[in-house]
């Protein structure tokens, strides 16, 4: 019973955390210094994953962004949230999100000096496809 009550509140969160996106200004992955400000707090994040990097000891995925993944800002999907990725269709977050423009929504953190956010749910990310807005526009001005 605790368990769902629990589960229960943190889609709630999400819920009102993802309602709100709109209202939140949207950060550079590339900044992490202005990612820092951010920390313990909720933030939009959009940049290019850079690299991949999944730990061979706890099967954690760094989805870095930026070449020195020691400074630069990373997302991180933890071995237990994979099911839920699977279930949305990403087999393999590592393959699928590396070289893609995302968009992150999510609580920032400062691990070993650097800035990251923990994604919970494919909810969180989101591929940014300019082909697809580049093409509507088109659609749009004839």
């Amino acid at each position: 019973m605790k368990r769902s009550l629990i589960f229960i509140m943190i889609i709630m969160a999400q819920f009102f955390l993802i309602s709100n996106a709109n209202n939140v200004n949207v950060l550079d992955a590339r900044n992490p210094i202005g990612i820092m400000s951010k920390v313990s707090k909720y933030a939009v994040i959009k940049g290019k994953v850079a690299d991949v990097d999944v730990s061979e000891r706890s099967k954690v995925i760094f989805l870095n962004f930026g070449n020195n993944y020691n400074t630069s800002f990373s997302a991180v999907i933890y071995e237990n949230k994979l099911p839920a990725f699977v279930m949305a269709g990403v087999d393999s977050p590592a393959d699928y999100y590396k070289n893609k423009t995302v968009k992150l929504e999510g609580f920032v953190r400062m691990i070993n000096g650097k800035p990251e956010m923990v994604i919970e749910s494919p909810s969180q990310i989101k591929i940014i496809d300019k082909k697809i807005k580049l093409s509507r526009l088109n659609e749009y001005s004839k």
